[in-house]
């Protein structure tokens, strides 16, 4: 099922959509970030500054990298009239319609047995009657 729908984590050349540069930029930065723990697990802070620094150029490389744009998918809005654009104009605006659907009151048969299963008494017939009813609905 994984193979159909899913996508693995640990290759680490499939667990990236960037290009091979950039992909090569942050390698550079991960193993200028272990040399500096190195020098910092040996009690050298001064000889991890550069390896850090050093890290930290290839990050901002990064950053200020070409970015890929996708395009935006979902709702499709309505163009902008320039025209009533911060005009305060709000002639034709209505309330939005709920984004919900209501939900119907819940069937107090479930809510009965549940009480009735916690008493001493045997539960009433009518109450498993009315459940096993709502239990065929659902």
């Amino acid at each position: 099922m994984l193979s159909e729908f899913g996508h693995t984590h640990d290759h680490a050349e499939a667990a990236t959509l960037l290009d091979p540069q950039t992909r090569a930029l942050l390698r550079a930065a991960l193993d200028q970030m272990w040399q500096s723990e190195g020098e910092l697990r040996q009690g050298h802070p001064e000889r991890a500054l550069p390896f850090a620094n050093k890290a930290l150029g290839f990050i901002k490389q990064v950053q200020q990298a070409e970015r890929i744009y996708l395009a935006r998918v979902g709702t499709q809005l309505p163009p902008i009239d320039p025209g009533r654009r911060l005009s305060g104009d709000r002639a034709g605006l209505g309330d939005r319609a709920a984004g919900l659907d209501s939900r119907p009151d819940p069937d107090p048969s479930a809510l009965q047995l549940w009480d009735a299963l916690g008493e001493q008494a045997p539960v009433p017939d009518a109450t498993l009657a009315r459940y096993a009813q709502w239990l065929q609905t659902q």
